[in-house]
């Protein structure tokens, strides 16, 4: 994945610990570490927050949404990656959000049927 982006950069040059200071418009190649192997992603607008936060609902054996505290990691594209808080398998609320609370009945929908989200299913309220 290549991506490019505008950012402050601050670093130290291997093996002498200077600092390293680029200048505006000057650029350089940044190659960040990161672990490999599965990650459990969920679509960026599943994430919800609020002042305390990170949250998403996820849809119990009854078809309710209920509100489950995650952590988030790395935003890759429109994927965001879930750290803790989710399990794989369990289904996201994806969109439909206004009128949804823990407890509302909600209405899965195969994840085909909805456009660019081919992982994970989505729940409307019903």
């Amino acid at each position: 994945l290549v991506e490019q982006h505008d950012l402050r950069l601050h670093g130290q040059r291997p093996g002498n610990g200077h600092t390293l200071f680029l200048p505006p418009g000057q650029l350089c190649r940044v190659t960040l570490d990161t672990h490999a192997g599965n990650r459990l992603a969920i679509p960026f607008r599943a994430l919800r927050r609020d002042a305390d936060s990170e949250y998403i609902f996820v849809v119990d054996a009854d078809n309710k949404a209920q509100r489950v505290a995650v952590t988030s990691g790395l935003r890759i594209g429109e994927q965001v990656e879930i750290i803790s808080g989710l399990s794989a398998g369990q289904r996201v609320v994806t969109k439909g959000f206004l009128s949804l609370k823990a407890g509302t009945q909600v209405k899965p929908v195969h994840p085909a049927a909805i456009a660019g989200s081919e992982q994970m299913q989505a729940a409307q309220p019903e």
